[in-house]
């Protein structure tokens, strides 16, 4: 079937496709509304008719940034996607979705959507502005919130969800990073890339795709609803499930479900296995379990329990004000941050190559400084977690699974026994400043960075290519799982090549074929480009089988 991409102001919009060099269709984007004739035509944007400014985040196939509108001046957030990525990764169903969610909502506490266009490269959408960042931000830095500002950012975020479970539509990643502040530090919540529409009457509504994507595998490990780790349909009681896990983050500064890997993320999610704190007040700790709740019709917030009335009416929110919550003062978050910038300045982790010596290659950059403790791919945030075994879990342990420099991966079961005793206690607060062969500890003599138990699911000589530059390399992929990316060594199956990085393995990771020969590794931090003449399907299609067993079905 030919795929199309369409997008337009007041939904409307029709599609067009020409042909490739190939002979097959190829997508493009047309709209009523870009006829002179349409009655909105002189209502339209274009893209020259605003001012790009500074970058305010990055996607794996889009870039939000600063736009003013030359007309009237005013500031918005522009997302900008790449056609072509879409399209050749199969998006166009999320971003369809995501415009279409947006253009219902209209409420202060869900970023709005003024206008889309496109040319001939990019999609754009037009935004809110939110300029006082996420949400998360400050959860990481001055969490625990006392109990008024929890209160207060909890019910507007609940006001925002009921506004979105109205229009028919289910967010499916209520998170921190998703609610952002703007300039009064109100609430306004984005990223409706993985929502589910609800109330269709068409006759899709019902066939076997709907009712998987209704399934699918969506959201973010730490806030995900048992629900969907059992494969059953998601409704409106998952929204509910992740604003129960945000409650709790503001009142401790961590989510409920806190572990190294996000299988292990899982496990605790399905074994409801949580500590709620000493110190948390007696109906925070209330609302937060019959919110934290496994099965959906007796969470709160449910139908059978009286919908999100019945949360509003918990006596957590006695003596908030849901007429004018949005036009009230908020608390003041901005200013505490900004003392506790001046205490304790924070500093990033992340490596920037720019300011790297330009005349390095990045691969001999990581030859020198890939440690643990400066790898700019480690999670290096505190994490502290004990693992109770269960049979569902006790395969899945190995004996360095308590490594606190091992990666936050998937572990999966491929003849990796567990070694350790009935509880395993790991600590990711420090960094070792051992080199990686170093702190790899044994391993078969064949191939040097192995943990104990690892074994190699896939592994080849390729092409790694950057811009005009080509070496030949080593890439191996293990049941861990980890992709190690390693120098050509001496012989051609010893794979005994100098360690160049770890290819950080996460949910955000993305394998595509680029052409016959030539494949990419996408991380939200780099991409990677080798060539395989003879296995380049066969390297996108093992890294993605493995992606859905860690991240995309249940275990």
């Amino acid at each position: 079937m030919e795929e199309t991409l369409s997008l337009a102001e007041h939904s409307h919009y029709s599609t067009s496709s020409t042909h490739s060099a190939h002979g097959g269709p190829e997508p493009t984007l047309s709209t009523e509304v870009d006829d002179p004739s349409h009655p909105l035509y002189h209502h339209r944007r274009i893209v020259t008719d605003f001012d790009y400014g500074d970058i305010l985040g990055e996607g794996s196939y889009s870039t939000v940034l600063i736009g003013r509108d030359k007309r009237s001046g005013k500031q918005y957030a522009i997302k900008r996607l790449d056609k072509a990525h879409i399209v050749k990764n199969n998006k166009v169903k999320y971003v369809m979705i995501e415009r279409d969610a947006l253009s219902r909502m209209n409420h202060p506490g869900i970023v709005k959507l003024y206008w889309t266009y496109k040319d001939n490269r990019s999609l754009y959408f037009v935004l809110d502005m939110a300029r006082n960042g996420e949400l998360y931000t400050y959860i990481r830095r001055l969490a625990p919130f006392d109990f008024e500002t929890t209160r207060f950012y909890a019910a507007e975020i609940l006001l925002a969800i009921e506004h979105i479970h109205e229009r028919g539509v289910i967010h499916r990643d209520i998170k921190p990073e998703n609610i952002l502040l703007d300039d009064a530090m109100h609430i306004k919540i984005t990223d409706f890339g993985s929502a589910k529409i609800i109330d269709e009457t068409d006759a899709d509504d019902s066939s076997a795709d709907d009712a998987a994507a209704a399934r699918s595998f969506v959201g973010t490990a730490e806030y995900v609803s048992p629900e969907l780790l059992k494969s059953d349909p998601v409704s409106k009681e998952a929204d509910m499930w992740a604003f129960g896990c945000v409650i709790y983050q503001m009142l401790s500064g961590k989510s409920p479900f806190k572990a190294p890997t996000d299988y292990l993320i899982f496990q605790k999610i399905k074994n409801l296995e949580y500590t709620m704190p000493d110190d948390f007040p007696q109906t925070a700790k209330d609302i937060i379990q019959r919110l934290l709740t496994a099965d959906p019709q007796q969470r709160l917030g449910s139908q059978a329990l009286g919908g999100i009335q019945a949360i509003k009416d918990h006596p957590f929110f006695d003596g908030v004000d849901w007429e004018n919550i949005f036009t009230s003062t908020a608390p003041p978050l901005k200013e505490r941050l900004e003392e506790e910038a001046k205490k304790h300045p924070a500093v990033s982790p992340k490596f920037d190559f720019d300011q790297a010596n330009e005349d390095e290659d990045e691969d001999v950059w990581f030859s020198k400084h890939n440690t643990a403790h400066n790898d700019p791919f480690r999670d290096r945030s505190p994490v502290t977690t004990q693992i109770h075994n269960s049979p569902a879990v006790e395969p899945m342990l190995s004996a360095s699974e308590n490594d606190p420099t091992s990666n936050r991966s998937s572990f999966m079961n491929h003849g990796v026994q567990a070694e350790g005793s009935a509880k395993v206690d790991s600590q990711a607060s420090g960094a070792s400043s051992e080199s990686v062969p170093e702190r790899l500890g044994l391993h078969p003599a064949w191939i040097p960075h192995l943990y104990p138990n690892e074994s190699v699911i896939k592994a080849g000589r390729v092409t790694r290519r950057r811009g005009f530059i080509s070496k030949k390399r080593n890439l191996v992929l293990t049941n861990r799982p980890r992709l190690l990316y390693l120098d050509q060594g001496t012989e051609k199956e010893k794979f005994d090549g100098h360690l160049r990085c770890e290819i950080p393995w996460t949910s955000k990771l993305l394998s595509e074929l680029k052409g016959k020969a030539t494949f990419c590794i996408h991380t939200p931090e780099k991409t990677y480009t080798f060539e395989d003449r003879k296995h380049a399907q066969e390297w996108v299609n093992t890294i993605n089988s493995m992606l859905v067993d860690a991240f995309g079905v249940a275990a």
